[in-house]
């Protein structure tokens, strides 16, 4: 197969495949797998490539949650946290935003 047929078929390959991402983040916003499926998407689709080693860089915003215990607002950095009061109920009701360009 040659460079542009293989570029041809990653293109289509990622495209059917983020497809399949963007339904399953439909249905589980929350849900880190959407990152790792993305990011091992990307990898496959660009391996043998022009792009291969190219790095994809997602933005992972801070969650805000609250503690179903004692009703402490706060923002999380990781799936798994613990509240200060110990309890590890937290309610995910948003993100923050990156602000910038990262730069």
């Amino acid at each position: 197969m040659g460079s542009t047929a293989a570029g041809k078929f990653a293109k289509s390959y990622f495209g059917s495949l983020l497809k399949q991402v963007i339904q399953a983040f439909q249905e589980s916003p929350n849900s880190l797998e959407i990152i790792y499926a993305i990011r091992f998407c990307f990898e496959a689709c660009n391996e043998n490539t022009l792009l291969a080693g190219v790095q994809l860089k997602i933005l992972e915003p801070a969650g805000e949650v609250t503690c179903r215990r004692c009703g402490l607002e706060f923002s999380v950095q990781q799936l798994y946290e613990i509240c200060d009061c110990g309890s590890a109920s937290l309610a995910i009701w948003g993100s923050t935003q990156h602000q910038g360009n990262g730069a």
